[in-house]
């Protein structure tokens, strides 16, 4: 019998292991320091207070580009750009995110991942 169930669990773990690598792991452990935030950006550069200094994970941009920079203003000469359904991970400790959307875009959705620093 022990035999079946070793060859049923590795079945398994097979199965488990296609899925893992077409859909990727979904969820992970979160903490109390961990945060989420959604913030709406318009054209005009806006600064985005985050709670107290936070050690960004990602950043993601819904419904429009969104040009970004940290602690400092978005210039044309300095800032990335995150595509609409995109994110970048930015391993980065700030306070403020300036934001704004492309010309032509209206509005759009930053959602930001990261740790609270203490």
């Amino acid at each position: 019998m022990g035999g079946v169930d070793v060859e049923l669990l590795t079945y398994i773990k097979k199965i488990l292991g296609k899925f893992e690598r077409v859909e990727g792991i979904k969820t992970y452990p979160t903490y109390a320091d961990h945060f989420f935030r959604s913030y709406t950006v318009t054209e005009n550069v806006k600064p985005i207070a985050l709670p107290s200094r936070a050690y960004l994970v990602r950043v993601e941009a819904q419904n429009a580009p969104i040009m970004i920079n940290f602690d400092r203003e978005v210039t044309e000469e300095e800032h990335i750009v995150i595509y609409p359904d995109t994110f970048k991970y930015v391993p980065r400790v700030t306070s403020v995110i300036y934001a704004r959307v492309l010309q032509g875009y209206g509005s759009g959705i930053l959602n930001v991942e990261g740790y609270t620093v203490a």
